[in-house]
């Protein structure tokens, strides 16, 4: 349900960059969207649609790409990670449990664990206005 405010919030935003730069219309929001995140994108579209109405972007169409999760260590910079990692979390380390152990297995040589440094995200990355 948390999909309710989150879009609230996109399309608040929205209409507020379109009026600043003088635009009646938005035909289409790019949003890129982690793939370590919550977010379900059906649920974006639905409170989307419905929320749109009557606004500058009544005729507004969602574009989601997906960013994959991307780890770092901490200790020696190494990264990896994955396009699919369900889940989230703050900071992947040896002993975790949970939605994002399996991408502990392509985890660098030291073992030092590793931080989110992508795929959590939902923003606005563009906007087509008239």
């Amino acid at each position: 349900m948390h999909e309710l405010s989150i879009t609230r919030a996109l399309l608040d935003q929205a209409l507020a960059e379109a009026e600043k730069h003088g635009a009646k219309r938005i035909g289409r929001i790019r949003l890129l969207l982690g793939t370590g995140g919550s977010v379900v994108p059906d649920c974006v579209q639905l409170y989307f649609d419905e929320m749109k109405k009557g606004t500058a972007a009544a005729e507004a169409e969602l574009e989601f790409k997906r960013v994959p999760l991307r780890i770092r260590c901490p200790k020696c910079s190494a990264e990896w990670g994955t396009s699919s990692a369900p889940g989230r979390a703050d900071s992947v380390d040896q002993s975790a449990t949970g939605p994002l152990d399996h991408i502990l297995q392509g985890m660098c040589a030291c073992n030092a664990g590793g931080d989110i440094i992508s795929g959590q995200e939902l923003v606005i990355e563009s906007m087509d206005v008239d």
